[in-house]
This record gives C-alpha cells, sequence and structure tokens, in this order.
C-alpha cells in the first residue's frame, strides 16, 4: 500500500522537453561532465576482512571510519559472501561492487558488460537480469514510495517496487530481492537461504545480533527479513557512505567560509574560487546547478542549505525518453520474457499500476558514478 499526499504528479519530462531546455554548447556540456567527475573521487574500497579503525584516503586527506558496529559486520559479511546464491558464484558486491561505487563492477568483464548489454548475468550464467544494477552507496535515505503533488517519491530499485510496505524499509526490502530472484542469485526459498547463513563463519556473530535462535528452521522467514536488515544496516555505514570526495571537500571549505554552494550559477561562480576545485569544475557545477542552464539540479539537487551534504537525487522518478538498448540479453531470455523484442520496461507504471507512470524511472543518485 502507498501513501498518497495531495493530487497525483504529472511530472515527465519527454525527449522534446529535454531537448529544449538543453541548450548547450559543447564546452558547457564539458564542463557539465567534469562537475560530475568530481562526485566520483572516491577512495580506495576497504578490504573485506576490515571492521574498525579503517583509514580511507580522500583527496588530499585520510581520514580513519568509526567502527561498523556488530549488525554492519554481519551485513557486510553477507553482502560479500557468493555462496548465498545457486552456484556459489554471486554476491550482493558481484553487481555492487566497491571499487566502482558499488554499482556495476570495475573488471574488464563488467567493462564489456557496461559497454554493451550493461545487465549482468545471475548464478546461472545462461540468465540475465534486465536493467544496470544501480549504486548501493548512498542510498538508506530513500523514504517509503509516496505519491506527493508532484509525483512518487521513495522506494528502491528503478522501479520503486520495494516500497517499505513490508518492512517499513525500502532499503532492507530490496536486499533481500536478489536472492530470490532466478535471474540474479537464485535461490529456492527462505529457508535454502537460512541454511547457508547457518552453516557460514558468521553464523555465530547473526545470532549475536538477533538472537540464539535466529537462525533455527522454523524462523527461516523472519531470517530472511533479518538478512536484508543486516545489509541495509551495513550500506547506510560509514565505510559505505564515507562522504570524502574532492566535492565533499569543496563544500566543507565552502561551508567555512560561509559560501552557499546551493546558490552557484553561471553568473557567480568565480565567488567560489580557491575552495579546492578548478574553474572547469566550478563552471561545470554551475552549469549543472543553473536554471537556466543544464538545470541538472532539479532532479540531481544540491538542496536548499548547506546543512546536509547533498546526495544528488530528489528520490523521484522520470521519463527521460532512453531507447531500448538492442544488446539486452533480456531480450532473448524467453523463458523469463516471453515477449521477447516487444517487451518494454515501463518502470513505476508497473508498480503502481498507473499508464502516467510508464516508463519512469528513479533518479539515481551522482555520487561514484
Amino acid at each position: 500500500m502507498y501513501a498518497k499526499h495531495g493530487m497525483q504528479g504529472t511530472k515527465w519530462k519527454g525527449v522534446a522537453a529535454m531537448r529544449s531546455s538543453f541548450k548547450l554548447r559543447l564546452p558547457a556540456l564539458a564542463a557539465v561532465a567534469t562537475a560530475i567527475l568530481i562526485l566520483t573521487m572516491m577512495p580506495a574500497p576497504v578490504a573485506m576482512g576490515s571492521t574498525s579503525g579503517t583509514a580511507i584516503e580522500g583527496p588530499g586527506t585520510t581520514q580513519a571510519l568509526p567502527a561498523l558496529t556488530p549488525i554492519e559486520q554481519l551485513g557486510k559479511a553477507i553482502f560479500f559472501d557468493a555462496n548465498l546464491s545457486k552456484d556459489g558464484n554471486q554476491s550482493c558486491a558481484t553487481c555492487h561492487d566497491p571499487a566502482a561505487g558499488y554499482a556495476g563492477g570495475s573488471n574488464s568483464a563488467a567493462s564489456q558488460i557496461n559497454a554493451h548489454g550493461a545487465v549482468y548475468p545471475g548464478s546461472d550464467a545462461n540468465l540475465f537480469g534486465n536493467r544496470k544494477p544501480p549504486s548501493a552507496a548512498y542510498a538508506g535515505a530513500s523514504g517509503l514510495l509516496t505519491e506527493t503533488a508532484d509525483g512518487w517519491v521513495g522506494g528502491m530499485f528503478w522501479d520503486g517496487r520495494a516500497d517499505g510496505g513490508d518492512l517499513g524499509d525500502p532499503l532492507a526490502e530490496q536486499a533481500k530481492g536478489p536472492f530470490l530472484n532466478p535471474l540474479e542469485m537464485a535461490l529456492t526459498s527462505p529457508e535454502e537461504l537460512r541454511s547457508r547463513v547457518a552453516a557460514s563463519s558468521y553464523a555465530g556473530l547473526f545470532r549475536q545480533v538477533w538472537g540464539a535462535n535466529s537462525l533455527d528452521v522454523a524462523n527461516a522467514n523472519t531470517a530472511y527479513d533479518q538478512t536484508g536488515r543486516s545489509i541495509a544496516a551495513y550500506e547506510r555505514s560509514t565505510e559505505v557512505n564515507p562522504y570524502t570526495s574532492k566535492f565533499d571537500k569543496f563544500w566543507d571549505t565552502a561551508k567555512s567560509k560561509n559560501k552557499n554552494v546551493t546558490a552557484i550559477n553561471v553568473g557567480n561562480w568565480t565567488q567560489y574560487r580557491k575552495l579546492g576545485l578548478t574553474d572547469t569544475e566550478l563552471y561545470g557545477l554551475a552549469v549543472f546547478n543553473d536554471p537556466n542552464q543544464a538545470d541538472c539540479a532539479s532532479c540531481h539537487i544540491l538542496g536548499s542549505s548547506m546543512a546536509v551534504r547533498p546526495l544528488f537525487t530528489d528520490y523521484s522518478y522520470d521519463n527521460i525518453g532512453v531507447p531500448k538498448n538492442p544488446e539486452n540479453p533480456f531480450y532473448t531470455n524467453l523463458a523469463y520474457n516471453p515477449q521477447g523484442a516487444a517487451w518494454e520496461d515501463i518502470g513505476l507504471g508497473k508498480t503502481v499500476n498507473a499508464q502516467s507512470e510508464n516508463g519512469k524511472m528513479k533518479v539515481p543518485t551522482l555520487r561514484n558514478v
């Protein structure tokens, strides 16, 4: 069940509208790309075995991360455990690689996937999902899927189907999904997941966090929920959300000098010099934020004040007219896609059963893209 507030929104950006609003010259487009790059300058991923006192290097600084709590340690162990898949060959980290900002991977095989079909094989290498995995980092602030006067916001997955109605936490609900998805980790039931967790090296930690009887056979469904909540706890940890990009250092420096970054535009960008960004990066950020230029920040918002670092998403859903990708192998997976090449991904429209929402996908964060 979805919460409703006010009138149903009609927020939509078609191709024609996009073209008319983006009257940018190539140098400005390059500047916007540079501005986005400053959000991707992230530290090296933390090693799997690390749980406390980890030092990570941001741009020009070294910062010690707080120790992971027991539930965060548990979530991390689950996140990296490939044995929680049908053939013991796929973990959460397979599609949410720390070396790639907790999104689609960074190795050569993943690069080919990103360059072509953009979707990943499941534990069964002959089966593929239908969408590229979004980042699992900086995702925990997305609330329940809710209809507002401006449209739908919140939820998890590109289509919002992890709406929070089950566990009250969309992130935890999303974390549960891949385990039983035949196109992903492909386990058969909560009981199979419970059995594998009970046989793992971290079963004792699971019982410490969730109770002595939490992995009993009778508690399989509850253990399934607790597995999702544990992963969500890790995905909300400072290890996954360190806020150590070059942009964060710039933001903090600007804040210390009472400079409001949320007000930057092409008319005032030079006022933000000597705060940590190059002129090209600053101008790109100005074009990105200026409502009369690229206006990327209408969806990838900076916010209205300097009180909170931005996540570069308003958690809304938009149809921006992206065409089909003919290299997506899901089109030929007739066992799970009987429509074949005629299949259309209607996104949010399927989740909320509303034709007016067809084709809309969740606005992603631009952090570490």
